[in-house]
């Protein structure tokens, strides 16, 4: 019987959930519709260890560089807490010409089972067509007509929906997905946010994962309050920390 999988391995398939990559193990694209690069360097932490990831774009040296200090690097007493390699990660990107932002946020796991009572009605993936095509995509959450259609369709994989009337005020669906998981992406209306409709439509989202066999994930950055406030009114279980460097707006991949 497989056990399950421990916090640092649950990180490693998220992150193979997040970004496609090479038969290195190099990040090569975000997994979604667009495709946009991926960070240049992931360092994921856990309790029990941590995951490292560089992207395909950097010369084969600086990739070399950056996971042999990675890999020599002391984890801090808690995930939470900034590794102390990430100063050298910077130094060593900055070194080679490479600018980049770090962003830092928690990453969480729906446990199977997880369930919040319905704030509003609801319309799923799984309800039949007549429900899923009339729906109409919120101007304020910027949806393409094509997009929607296609998320309609289910071709992008499980949502859910709060509504108010006919109107969608929430949103959640799968923001990546691949073939052991899939992370969750939420929309709320401004006007209707604070009222738990984030809540009922990650928890419906998540029900609608664990059916086809995938793990549900939940991330999110560390100055996002309002998306950590869901994470905690699930009680969704805290597996680590994501500490990404990511290209600087308007920066040349390196």
């Amino acid at each position: 019987m497989n056990s399950a999988p421990d916090d640092r391995e649950l990180l490693r398939i998220e992150l193979e959930t997040l970004w496609e990559s090479d038969e290195r193990g190099r990040l090569l694209r975000t997994r979604d519709e667009a495709g946009d690069p991926p960070p240049f360097v992931v360092l994921a932490t856990a309790a029990d260890g941590y995951v490292a990831a560089i992207a395909a774009s950097l010369h084969d040296q600086v990739a070399t560089t950056l996971l042999g200090a990675i890999a020599a690097a002391e984890m801090p007493p808690r995930p939470s807490l900034p590794p102390p390699v990430l100063v050298d990660v910077s130094e060593l990107l900055t070194a080679a010409g490479i600018a980049a932002v770090f962003q830092p946020g928690p990453s969480f796991l729906v446990p199977a089972g997880t369930r919040f009572p319905e704030t509003t009605a609801l319309v799923t993936s799984s309800d039949a067509a007549a429900m899923r095509q009339g729906l109409r995509a919120p101007m304020e959450a910027n949806w393409e007509a094509g997009e929607w259609q296609t998320l309609l369709a289910g071709e992008l994989g499980p949502w859910a929906v709060a509504l108010d009337g006919d109107e969608v005020v929430a949103i959640c669906h799968s923001a990546r997905i691949a073939g052991q998981a899939a992370e969750a992406g939420v929309w709320t209306h401004p006007v209707h946010r604070r009222q738990g409709h984030a809540v009922t439509t990650t928890s419906a989202w998540a029900a609608l994962i664990h059916e086809t066999g995938r793990l549900a994930f939940y991330s999110t950055s560390a100055e996002n309050v309002a998306s950590r406030a869901v994470a905690a009114r699930l009680g969704l279980r805290n597996i680590g920390w994501l500490w990404t460097f990511r290209p600087m707006p308007d920066a040349a991949p390196g």
